[in-house]
């Protein structure tokens, strides 16, 4: 018998709601899951009150394993799900609508990896940009309430990360943060949004960026709205030039991985590094200037890289 995708002919528009409302009802269901974990490894209530939140997982170590979990849960079900499962109606392959079956070479990856590891300058500039503006002055009590919520969730992810010397935990939490939300993020943002939007307005540099958008508002952390607007970009291009989801999923996984082990010795010897601050003074100049060009060096050498290995297979890059 021969299979059927329902949505395949469907525009961009429709495609774009249809799983706009999957994603809303996935992402829900997702958080629904994930506290119930919570409550059933600490086995205790959550509190509703954000402080109380962070109290009681600052204190009970079984909530912050739940935590874990419940990450785990909302990724998969909340992001990889629906992913797939749109995929399936708008395509009989799977693989082939999200990018998972082309390839490219190995001098893609290396260049990729390096080049996510090179801009952290630049992302860390672009951070401190976005907190000059002040959400409070501008929204109110919003605003506030805003900024309140993301100390919480910074303080909750401290929590997360381990800090006592164990390579083992260290492994875990890669896995949890930065290899989980790499391949799951990157399915819906580059594999499914980042299509919708090319085909919507016909042009892939639009796609990159209206993708990159959705990437930063849909984290709602506001405070780095910017740097995750200027990641969710570069993964974009590494996508529309190696035509493969791997590279942006390696991309993704390494620059959330690069933030667990610079938390993780910052930790370990109890004293503050400059990892995450580099980019932001005026003492910091040279390394932004030098970020600027390392990284557009790369993207050269990344892009040339592709288009190389797109001649020798009469394919040409998105």
């Amino acid at each position: 018998m021969e299979q059927f995708a329902p949505l395949q002919s469907a525009k961009s528009t429709t495609r774009f709601f249809i799983f706009l409302s999957l994603l809303l009802l996935t992402t829900s269901f997702g958080g629904i899951i994930g506290n119930l974990l919570i409550k059933a490894v600490c086995s205790c209530e959550i509190p509703e009150d954000p402080t109380e939140f962070l109290k009681l997982a600052t204190e009970n170590p079984l909530m912050v394993a739940g935590i874990n979990l419940s990450i785990i849960a909302s990724q998969l079900l909340g992001f990889a799900m629906p992913a797939l499962f749109f995929a399936r109606l708008v395509n009989v392959d799977v693989a082939d609508e999200l990018g998972l079956e082309n390839k490219t070479n190995l001098k893609s990856y290396v260049v990729a990896a390096v080049l996510i590891a090179a801009a952290i300058p630049i992302i860390n500039f672009t951070h401190w940009l976005n907190m000059q503006i002040d959400f409070a002055a501008m929204w109110g009590e919003v605003g506030v309430q805003i900024k309140k919520f993301e100390e919480m969730n910074g303080q909750l992810t401290k929590l997360i990360l381990p800090s006592d010397g164990n390579v083992g935990n260290l492994l875990y939490v890669i896995f949890l943060i930065g290899i989980i939300p790499g391949v799951c993020e990157e399915l819906v943002f580059r594999g499914v949004f980042q299509k919708i939007f090319t085909k919507a307005f016909a042009n892939k540099h639009v796609g990159v960026w209206a993708a990159a958008f959705v990437f930063s508002f849909a984290h709602f952390q506001f405070y780095g709205f910017l740097p995750r607007f200027i990641l969710g970009a570069v993964l974009g291009y590494l996508y529309m030039y190696s035509r493969t989801l791997w590279v942006p999923i390696l991309a993704h996984t390494v620059n959330n991985s690069l933030g667990v082990l610079f938390a993780y010795f910052n930790l370990d010897e109890g004293e503050t590094i400059n990892t995450d601050t580099l980019g932001t003074t005026a003492a910091d100049w040279i390394w932004l200037t030098a970020s600027v060009i390392i990284t557009l060096g790369l993207f050269i050498v990344f892009k040339k890289s592709n288009k190389d290995n797109c001649e020798k297979t009469n394919e040409q890059p998105i």
